[in-house]
């Protein structure tokens, strides 16, 4: 298991990028998206971003597992 101190900075490096995915990603959706609900096309940005989000939290547990 990924446990101790040395592993506090790789921890905090994966932290931000996903807050930094997290952050650009909600960013061009709100800026470049759709906002009308009765658009289709909203809610293909809103999966978009889903599935952007998920495929962080993949490439997270997957560098964790490394």
């Amino acid at each position: 298991a990924v446990t101790g101190f040395p592993y506090i900075g790789y921890a905090m490096v994966l932290a931000f990028t996903d807050f930094v995915i997290h952050y650009h990603t909600d960013w061009v959706k709100m800026n470049y998206g759709n906002r009308d609900i009765q658009n289709p096309l909203f809610w293909n940005h809103l999966g978009l971003d889903q599935m952007v989000h998920q495929l962080t939290y993949l490439g997270i547990v997957y560098a964790v597992c490394l």
